[in-house]
Order: structure tokens, then sequence, then C-alpha cells
């Protein structure tokens, strides 16, 4: 097994999820949170989407020359349902979605080279209809991301005019006045929004 359950990844979309007043919230945790299930919902009626998990460069794994999310893989892999849900995959779920967070991975990377992380996941989803996405240009402390991610999204259902680029700006100011220990950029500063700076009103 190459990748395990990343810590405090549940507790991070559970709580996320609590900010919005909608029945139509969907949570998919553990078995539930596989390429299948992903692929069979209709993305298109989701404000938000909101994945939690490791996240790759291309070449990461053998033979695997796309950046990818990692789902729940099945018992065993076919070429539909690998566990991988890769940039080709991505840019074919159609969906409508005013921000997409990519939390708790390595969705970028630092150099040239690596670049294309960043750019190939965040493409992928706007390609595929996301207004702005919101990724990592480095490995994310995890609890760190879930209270970086989780106060976003607080700023932004406290203030409903307020821009998603304000609400990461003011998620990071509270982050640090909080957490003296984890004050260095490392842990506060990797997240970037690319695409819109819109605002989203989550009442």
């Amino acid at each position: 097994e190459i990748y395990g359950p990343v810590l405090g990844s549940a507790d991070e979309i559970t709580m996320a999820a609590g900010f919005f007043n909608s029945p139509d919230n969907i949570i998919l945790l553990k078995s539930d949170a596989t390429e299948t299930k992903i692929k069979s919902l209709d993305l298109s009626k989701f404000r938000v989407i909101h994945f939690a998990t490791h996240g790759e460069l291309a070449g990461t794994i053998k033979g695997q020359n796309e950046p990818f999310l990692v789902l729940t893989p099945p018992k065993t892999g076919t070429s539909k349902n690998d566990g991988l849900l890769t940039m080709s995959e991505i840019m074919n779920l159609e969906n409508n979605a005013e921000l997409v967070i990519l939390s708790a991975c390595n969705t970028a990377g630092g150099n040239i080279k690596q670049s294309e992380g960043f750019s190939g996941l965040a493409r992928a989803f706007l390609f595929s209809g996301s207004k702005s996405v919101l990724v990592s240009n480095w490995y994310v402390e995890t609890y760190a991301a879930m209270e970086l991610t989780t106060g976003m999204i607080k700023l932004i259902k406290d203030n409903p005019k307020i821009s998603t680029s304000k609400a990461l700006g003011g998620s990071m100011k509270n982050f640090i006045k909080n957490n003296n220990k984890k004050s260095h950029p490392f842990y506060w500063a990797p997240f970037v929004i690319v695409g819109l700076n819109s605002n989203i009103n989550l009442n």
C-alpha cells in the first residue's frame, strides 16, 4: 500500500460540510470515496467540491504520466477504477463549482518540471467547469490544512460578500494568530487560488 489515510481528513470534510445549509450535501469518506462514486455523481449541482486526500505529480508512480488525486482503491483495480483520479479523468467530470478545494495534498511543485502538477490539476478542474480551485504549492501539514480550509469556508459563510482570496487571506491571518508554534510560512503559505476571485454565498 503506497498511500494510507490522511489523518484529520474526515474531520476536515465533516467540519467544512457543516457550514453549508443544503440538503444536497454529500460527504464521501473511506470506502465511499471511490472513483466509481465520484464519476457517477452529477457534480454540476454542487457549488463547492472539497477533496482532502493525497495528490501527486506526474511520474511519482512508475508509468503514471499525469498528476492525480488518490481515492480509496478497489480490491481489484480496473482501468476505470484504479483508485487514482487523474488529470484527464478530472477533465471529463462536468461540474459547475464556484470553488474546488484540494487539501492535505501536494497539488503543485517547487520547480519548473514539477509545476505541471499545479497547472495540470487546476487546469483540469477549470476545464471541467469550476470557477476557481484552491491548490497547494507543497506538501501540507494535515492539521494546518484542516484549519486553513475550514477557516476559509467559515469566513465565506459569515461574510457573504467576501471574495475567496480575502477569505483565504483572512484564514491565514487567523491561523498565524492562533498557532504560535506553526507561524512559519511552511504551515500556512502553501495555498493559492487559481481562477476567478469570486464571492460565494453559502446562506
